[in-house]
């Protein structure tokens, strides 16, 4: 499966011919993630009601969720003296292909946990997408792999779950979060 993770990679990936244009475009929808959902986030909560506040608190529990674990699997898939000039080489520690992508984990993890939100339902595909076209960007651009853009929709969706099946616990502790953060700040949102 590695090797053709790997021959997959050098397909995906951008050579000597790519033009300038095609890297930047890829390069800024690989980045994309890194500021666009925390700044949607921040309106939603500054515009939105009550109920769409609460709703964000357990799609923010979800990603939360999803990212521990994708921080499980890294620490659990450790394969040393691969480690390249990152972080990793501190580490003495690779990851290698499979382990999922903290960005599109991310933006799935977000489009997952919407669908059982009425109103927010119709952004989960959208979402999807856009985390597609971010990993595939990262791939192009040769940053990861294209199983760590697969693998992640499984950590994603193990978050979106736990979430879903502690609704009963999550919601309620949501309501009371929302309502003590009303109680302080100093202007009155409904």
């Amino acid at each position: 499966m590695t090797l053709d993770n790997l021959a997959v990679f050098e397909l995906m990936s951008a050579g000597s011919h790519a033009s300038a244009v095609t890297l930047a475009l890829a390069s800024v929808l690989a980045r994309l993630a890194d500021w666009s959902l925390p700044l949607a986030a921040v309106i939603a909560w500054r515009r939105g009601d009550r109920r769409l506040r609460v709703d964000l608190l357990c799609v923010l529990l979800s990603a939360a969720i999803a990212y521990a674990v994708v921080l499980v699997i890294r620490t659990s898939v450790c394969v040393p003296g691969l480690a390249s000039a990152s972080w990793t080489a501190f580490s003495g520690c690779w990851m290698g292909p499979g382990s999922p992508n903290a960005q599109v984990v991310l933006w799935w993890s977000v489009a997952l946990a919407l669908v059982p939100f009425g109103r927010l339902a119709w952004l989960s595909f959208p979402l999807l997408t856009v985390g597609l076209g971010a990993g595939w960007s990262l791939v192009y651009l040769g940053q990861v792999f294209p199983l760590d853009v697969l693998s992640a929709f499984p950590a994603a969706a193990a978050g979106a779950l736990v979430t879903w099946a502690l609704r009963a616990v999550v919601r309620p502790a949501c309501h009371r979060l929302v309502r003590r953060s009303l109680a302080l700040t100093p202007w009155r949102h409904a």
